[in-house]
């Protein structure tokens, strides 16, 4: 009696947890909603509408994978912050070539 009460509330607790997965699946799946795809003719003019428009972010995320578009994004902003630390480099090199050492 003991082992076929453990095996029911084990049928019910199977039952439980795929009614969870299922509501967080959906919950989300209304987060992360993927953005229309388009079919040949309908892409051709969605990147030209895009183009023409000036959303240059918009043509490359209709063309190439998220992933790549955000790891692009993510080296413009590694090389403005290097591109200035070179310069502040240069300022100091020109101020220390004028500034007499005292060795």
């Amino acid at each position: 009696p003991n082992l076929v009460r453990q095996a029911w509330d084990a049928t019910k607790l199977a039952v439980a947890t795929r009614a969870i997965k299922k509501e967080r699946a959906l919950v989300l799946a209304q987060k992360n909603q993927v953005e229309k795809t388009f079919k040949r003719k309908e892409a051709i003019k969605e990147v030209k509408r895009l183009f023409e428009k000036g959303d240059y972010e918009g043509v490359a995320r209709a063309v190439l994978p998220e992933v790549v578009v955000d790891k692009s994004f993510d080296l413009v902003e590694f090389w403005w912050k290097v591109w200035d630390i070179y310069w502040i480099f240069v300022l100091l090199r020109i101020v220390f070539t004028f500034i007499p050492s005292s060795s």
